[in-house]
Protein backbone atom coordinates (compact mmCIF):
# COMPACT_ATOMS: atom_id res chain seq x y z
CA UNK A 1 0.00 0.00 0.00
CA UNK A 2 3.02 2.58 0.84
CA UNK A 3 4.47 2.22 -2.68
CA UNK A 4 1.36 2.62 -4.81
CA UNK A 5 0.56 5.71 -2.42
CA UNK A 6 4.08 6.90 -3.22
CA UNK A 7 3.66 6.37 -6.90
CA UNK A 8 0.53 8.28 -6.82
CA UNK A 9 2.31 11.21 -4.73
CA UNK A 10 5.32 11.35 -6.84
CA UNK A 11 2.91 10.83 -10.11
CA UNK A 12 0.45 14.13 -8.95
CA UNK A 13 3.19 16.35 -7.96
CA UNK A 14 4.98 15.85 -11.28
CA UNK A 15 1.73 16.52 -12.81
CA UNK A 16 0.72 19.61 -11.13
CA UNK A 17 4.26 21.11 -11.48
CA UNK A 18 3.77 20.13 -15.09
CA UNK A 19 0.46 21.27 -15.98
CA UNK A 20 1.60 24.39 -16.31
CA UNK A 21 3.71 24.42 -19.14
CA UNK A 22 2.57 23.48 -22.76
CA UNK A 23 5.68 22.10 -23.86
CA UNK A 24 6.27 18.87 -23.10
CA UNK A 25 8.84 18.12 -20.46
CA UNK A 26 11.23 15.62 -19.92
CA UNK A 27 11.62 14.04 -16.67
CA UNK A 28 14.56 11.58 -16.04
CA UNK A 29 14.18 8.51 -13.21
CA UNK A 30 17.29 7.49 -11.81
CA UNK A 31 17.24 4.79 -9.65
CA UNK A 32 17.37 0.76 -8.48
CA UNK A 33 14.81 -2.00 -9.59
CA UNK A 34 11.68 -0.16 -7.51
CA UNK A 35 12.33 2.60 -9.68
CA UNK A 36 12.12 0.24 -12.50
CA UNK A 37 9.03 -1.11 -11.34
CA UNK A 38 7.12 2.08 -11.21
CA UNK A 39 8.76 3.82 -14.43
CA UNK A 40 6.27 2.56 -16.77
CA UNK A 41 3.55 3.83 -14.49
CA UNK A 42 4.96 7.17 -14.75
CA UNK A 43 5.11 6.76 -18.36
CA UNK A 44 1.74 6.16 -18.82
CA UNK A 45 0.25 8.88 -16.66
CA UNK A 46 2.86 11.29 -17.59
CA UNK A 47 2.38 10.47 -21.09
CA UNK A 48 0.39 13.77 -22.09
CA UNK A 49 2.71 16.23 -20.63
CA UNK A 50 6.38 14.57 -20.35
CA UNK A 51 9.02 12.31 -22.03
CA UNK A 52 9.63 9.95 -18.68
CA UNK A 53 13.32 7.82 -18.92
CA UNK A 54 14.99 5.71 -16.83
CA UNK A 55 18.42 5.81 -16.68
CA UNK A 56 20.06 2.48 -18.46
CA UNK A 57 19.68 -0.19 -15.86
CA UNK A 58 19.64 -0.26 -12.30
CA UNK A 59 21.47 2.56 -10.34
CA UNK A 60 21.69 0.13 -7.36
CA UNK A 61 23.37 2.27 -4.49
CA UNK A 62 24.67 6.11 -4.07
CA UNK A 63 28.52 4.58 -4.74
CA UNK A 64 26.99 3.63 -8.35
CA UNK A 65 25.22 6.76 -8.35
CA UNK A 66 28.22 9.14 -8.05
CA UNK A 67 30.24 7.20 -10.64
CA UNK A 68 27.63 7.38 -13.15
CA UNK A 69 25.28 10.41 -12.66
CA UNK A 70 27.20 12.82 -15.29
CA UNK A 71 27.03 9.69 -18.02
CA UNK A 72 23.36 9.32 -17.22
CA UNK A 73 22.39 13.06 -17.42
CA UNK A 74 24.69 13.30 -20.17
CA UNK A 75 24.07 16.67 -22.24
CA UNK A 76 20.07 16.55 -22.22
CA UNK A 77 18.37 19.01 -20.21
CA UNK A 78 15.96 17.79 -18.25
CA UNK A 79 13.05 19.35 -16.31
CA UNK A 80 13.15 16.97 -13.23
CA UNK A 81 15.39 14.80 -11.93
CA UNK A 82 14.33 12.06 -9.48
CA UNK A 83 16.78 9.86 -7.48
CA UNK A 84 15.94 7.09 -5.71
CA UNK A 85 18.51 4.45 -4.59
CA UNK A 86 16.32 2.58 -1.97
CA UNK A 87 17.23 0.08 0.11
CA UNK A 88 20.69 -0.45 -1.47
CA UNK A 89 21.94 2.08 1.24
CA UNK A 90 20.58 0.66 3.79
CA UNK A 91 22.44 -2.67 3.76
CA UNK A 92 25.66 -3.97 6.29
CA UNK A 93 28.66 -5.16 4.31
CA UNK A 94 31.55 -6.62 4.99
CA UNK A 95 34.25 -7.22 2.22
CA UNK A 96 35.32 -10.42 4.07
CA UNK A 97 31.99 -11.49 4.95
CA UNK A 98 31.08 -14.90 3.22
CA UNK A 99 27.19 -14.61 2.87
CA UNK A 100 25.72 -13.69 -0.53
CA UNK A 101 26.22 -9.45 -1.39
CA UNK A 102 28.80 -9.39 1.12
CA UNK A 103 25.85 -8.89 3.83
CA UNK A 104 26.66 -9.01 7.48
CA UNK A 105 25.20 -6.79 10.47
CA UNK A 106 27.69 -7.87 12.95
CA UNK A 107 30.74 -6.68 11.30
CA UNK A 108 29.96 -4.58 8.46
CA UNK A 109 29.27 -0.94 7.24
CA UNK A 110 26.29 0.65 5.79
CA UNK A 111 26.34 -0.52 2.37
CA UNK A 112 26.03 3.57 1.45
CA UNK A 113 29.18 4.77 3.06
CA UNK A 114 31.41 1.54 2.11
CA UNK A 115 30.29 2.34 -1.99
CA UNK A 116 30.79 5.70 -1.60
CA UNK A 117 34.31 5.24 0.29
CA UNK A 118 35.33 3.05 -2.64
CA UNK A 119 34.47 6.36 -4.90
CA UNK A 120 36.25 8.75 -3.23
Amino acid sequence: MKKITSILLVTFFVIIALAFNKKQQKVLIIGDSISIGYTSFVQENLKDIALVKHNPGNAQHTGKGLKNIEKWIGNEHWDVIQFNWGLWDLRYRHPESKTQGKRDKNRGRLHSLWQIMKVI
